[in-house]
């Protein structure tokens, strides 16, 4: 065989090939678009409305199963009226500011994201994060051996990193090229905390009906005899006040060490000039 003919036919191959891997991106792409193009890339905002909206009430259902499971605890323990008033009435004023302070507490770290220079991160980053939540929700979907609600889980954290490659805003970042590499690192490190940040409304929301189920569970398992269930129920309303306080002053220490760094970073620059 002649060397033109090894030639044709390896061009002819190499042309195969790659027309595979075409047609691969190419059904990646529009599966991507199909994800990113349909009005639940916008649910993630909607729905924060939403969680806002509702949570109050939630979080006064959750006030009202502290205060009735521990009368039921304590009537059952046969506690004196004297101390039981007392914790009833600590309770109630517990639950009356935890409903004042939530609406506060709860825009307080959902601001941190707002009215600020988004960082940027390179669209590759992006695009890297939009197919590896498109590869994780196929893999699960093709595997038999995966339990039902870890199955649900993952493919809604999937699709979550989907819609926030696609919006990146909503992280406080912005695609593009950072200035440098120092930036684009430290954007990097603060990247899945600014992802936590961006969630938080869902976090706190996650939390109380978390501790509803729980202590419910506890509460039922122990013929309403728990003080597992009481002590679930008051430290998930305590947890829904000072945990956003704790995210808050968390992102501010990071960011504050960011920012020391880019301090370190430029000097060299500014000694040359």
């Amino acid at each position: 065989m002649s060397e033109t003919n090894v030639e044709n036919s390896a061009s002819g191959i190499e042309a195969k090939i790659t027309g595979i891997f075409d047609k691969m991106n190419s059904c990646i792409d529009k599966a991507l678009d199909f994800i990113t193009n349909h009005p639940w890339a916008h649910w993630l905002k909607v729905g924060e409305k939403y969680v806002l909206r509702y949570l109050p009430f939630a979080v006064a259902f959750l006030g009202l199963l502290t205060i009735i499971s521990t009368i039921v605890v304590a009537c059952r323990a046969d506690l004196g009226f004297g101390t039981v008033l007392k914790g009833l009435l600590g309770l109630v004023v517990l639950s009356a500011f935890v409903l004042y302070l939530l609406p506060k507490t709860s825009t307080l770290v959902t601001s941190l994201l707002e009215n600020r220079e988004d960082e940027a991160v390179r669209p590759q980053l992006l695009g890297v994060m939009k197919t590896m939540g498109l590869i994780i929700t196929a893999s699960l979907l093709f595997n038999p051996a995966s339990d039902l609600a870890f199955v649900l889980v993952v493919l809604v954290v999937s699709l979550v990193l989907v819609i926030l490659a696609t919006n990146p805003k909503i992280m406080g970042v912005k695609a593009e090229a950072p200035k440098n590499y120092a930036e684009e690192f430290i954007t990097l490190c603060l990247l899945p905390y600014k992802v936590f940040v961006s969630l938080f409304t869902y976090v706190i929301a996650g939390l109380v009906i978390g501790g509803v189920v729980i202590g419910l569970t506890a509460l039922f398992e122990s013929e309403f005899y728990s003080m597992e269930a009481v002590a679930t129920f008051t430290g998930t309303l305590v947890l829904t006040v000072v945990l956003p306080l704790i995210v808050y002053f968390i992102y501010l220490f990071i960011n504050f060490f960011a920012e020391i760094v880019r301090a370190i970073v430029s000097l060299p620059k500014k000694f040359d000039k």
